[in-house]
């Protein structure tokens, strides 16, 4: 039974005194120990709770000197029927109120068999095995490690040597050009710190604008983690112009340039030496084609003066010889040693005449009288073409009339796109002036053209004037093939026997060329 005293509400009863004063009545409750475990162990269902069913256990009680098992676990049969002895068991007793009952725990069958003998030997070998194969791994791991890093600090040192000891700019910059690092080859190539460097915004140092504009092109259209190269020219800290060809990887995920800048001043050097050397012997070779024509021109006219004059010769030593002299024998014999050495001369001239019309009168006869103003579209068309460029316009005054000249068309239309190139340069966007108009009573078509003002232009049409016999050597200063381009189109233009002029209004004012065509066909 369990007994429970019931004391007034709200009393003191901190001591046996005041307890007693207060007490008021017990309560007693008897409790059916059987129903009692199998109700808490079972359920009201009746169904076993999960337990541990590597382990049997009972409830027992002592009744009338005799132990009496209450309750047992549902697992208890596999004892009973096996008569196996549990290698472990243990009785704890507990109390409710004043019983004393006996909690008995046992192990199931097998589980403490001859192998259990065993398991602690097996367990610490394995164990031993364990730690011995986790040290030898930890070891692996920390070795390899300290070599990974020494490795790695010896390639950092190498690439450390490298970035110091080569002449070319290794750098890191974000898109806006602001350097991030740089290699101290920097004051090897352009005279600057890498401290002065690093604080130098990249477009201050472009000779040029528009190397810095094509710069941030590429940054702004080339793809993720593609290279792109570029050469232009640098200015160093004291003043001198650097070509530098630059490598530029750009990595949009680091929002970063890895930029590599390689001086390449010398091979810049040598190729504009080799490009002069170049324009020189393809404008010597026009200044021999014009030799080659003006000889021609001049040989065919000096035949057909020697001709007409020899047959003058002839028809009068003719007439001569039908005279009569008083010594007539003797006029007579002078009369056909002249007529004799009048046709031979004829004859070597016209062998002359004939030669030369094969060699050179077939470029002549293609002179033709040709539209002008359809040419010098047809040259605009063939120079834009040729450049890329596509906003360059000609406002062409022909006075109301349909000029012409007596050219090849082929020679006047090459002739007209050098003109047009050394008038217009790099620029694009712009138009040309023109004027032609015929003049009869010279025999001759005058073309002006007038270009958009240009300061690099008109120094080079100045150097051009200055040193118009010295064409040649003067291509060494020719910018923006100025120069080269002037000496092609007077050099064709003389070949169609015509002339040009070149001047200049100023850097800003405008440049002009006058072409004068021959009109009407020479005398043959």
């Amino acid at each position: 039974c369990l007994i429970k005293p019931i004391y007034q509400r709200d009393s003191e009863v901190n001591t046996p005194q005041k307890k007693r004063n207060n007490f008021q009545a017990s309560l007693v409750l008897e409790i059916g120990v059987a129903q009692f475990f199998n109700t808490g162990l079972r359920g009201s269902n009746g169904e076993f709770f999960p337990t541990d069913s590597t382990v049997i256990f009972t409830y027992s009680q002592i009744e009338n000197g005799k132990e009496e098992v209450i309750f047992k676990s549902k697992n208890y049969d596999e004892i009973t029927n096996t008569g196996y002895t549990p290698l472990f068991e243990e009785k704890v007793p507990f109390k409710i109120a004043d019983k004393t009952f006996y909690g008995t725990f046992r192990t199931m069958p097998d589980f403490g068999g001859k192998f259990q003998a065993y398991i602690p030997t097996i367990s610490f070998i394995g164990a031993l095995l364990s730690s011995f194969l986790f040290f030898a791994f930890i070891v692996s791991v920390i070795t390899s490690r300290a070599r990974a890093e020494d490795m790695a600090e010896r390639m950092t040192r190498s690439q450390r040597r490298i970035l110091e000891a080569t002449k070319d700019i290794i750098g890191v910059m974000d898109f806006s050009g602001n350097w991030k690092s740089v290699n101290p080859a920097v004051h090897d190539m352009l005279g600057y710190s890498v401290g002065n460097f690093l604080a130098k915004p990249f477009d201050v140092i472009f000779l040029e604008q528009r190397d810095y504009e094509y710069f941030k092109e590429i940054v702004a259209t080339s793809g993720n983690e593609l290279t792109q190269k570029m050469d232009v020219k640098l200015i160093a800290a004291n003043g001198d112009v650097v070509w530098v060809n630059w490598s530029l990887t750009i990595s949009r995920n680091d929002g970063l340039i890895y930029a590599i800048g390689r001086d390449v001043t010398l091979e810049k050097i040598a190729e504009a030496e080799a490009e002069i050397k170049r324009k020189q012997i393809e404008l010597a070779g026009e200044f021999a084609m014009e030799a080659s024509h003006s000889k021609s021109f001049f040989m065919i006219k000096l035949s057909h003066q020697l001709r007409n004059s020899l047959t003058g010769i002839i028809g009068y030593l003719q007439l001569l010889s039908n005279k009569i002299y008083d010594n007539e024998e003797e006029e007579m014999s002078y009369l056909n040693y002249a007529e004799q050495s009048s046709e031979e001369i004829f004859t070597f001239v016209s062998d002359i005449v004939d030669a030369t019309i094969e060699q050179g009168e077939s470029s002549l006869d293609a002179f033709v009288n040709t539209k002008v103003e359809p040419t010098l579209q047809a040259a605009l068309k063939d120079y834009m073409h040729s450049t890329g460029k596509h906003k360059i316009e000609l406002n062409i005054d022909t006075q109301g009339t349909t000029p012409s000249a007596l050219v090849s068309p082929l020679l006047l239309e090459k002739s007209m796109t050098f003109a047009l190139d050394s008038l217009l340069g790099d620029m694009d966007g712009v138009s040309l002036e023109v004027v032609v108009q015929e003049n009869p009573y010279e025999g001759a078509t005058e073309i002006q053209i007038l270009g958009p003002g240009n300061e690099t232009i008109a120094e080079m049409i100045k150097l051009y004037r200055n040193n118009s016999s010295k064409i040649i050597d003067t291509l060494k200063y020719d910018q923006m093939d100025v120069i080269s381009n002037l000496a092609k189109a007077a050099s064709l233009i003389r070949r169609m026997n015509g002339t040009i002029a070149v001047d200049t209004f100023g850097g800003k004012e405008g440049n002009i060329i006058t072409i004068t065509l021959p009109l009407i066909k020479r005398n043959s």
